[in-house]
């Protein structure tokens, strides 16, 4: 495992591009590690939780907020999952500037 930034250059980004996670609830943990690359994107598409589903697993709600704090503001949910009772438990969240 490696940061993203460590992998790529800003200007190997081709503009308008879409970061697109799926790292299994440690979507604010990827985020930061590629932070240094947020102004390439226009978009970032990543699944987040509203309940806790591994210790220490960062919410849907403060993945937003971290984001939001960066210019990027929610476009819209997807693919909801719900639990037995009809809770939502996740989702797949598009972002964009």
């Amino acid at each position: 495992m490696r940061r993203l930034d460590d992998a790529i250059k800003p200007e190997q980004i081709t503009a308008p591009a879409l970061l697109r996670l799926d790292v299994r609830c440690y979507e604010l943990q990827a985020l930061r590690g590629c932070e240094a690359l947020l102004d390439a994107f226009a978009w970032v598409y990543c699944e987040c939780s509203f309940v806790e589903l591994y210790a220490g697993q960062m919410l849907a709600d403060e993945v937003i907020a971290w984001l939001r704090a960066r210019g990027f503001g929610l476009l819209g949910a997807y693919n909801m999952a719900f639990d037995h009772a009809g809770r939502a438990v996740q989702a797949d969240f598009l972002f964009g500037r």
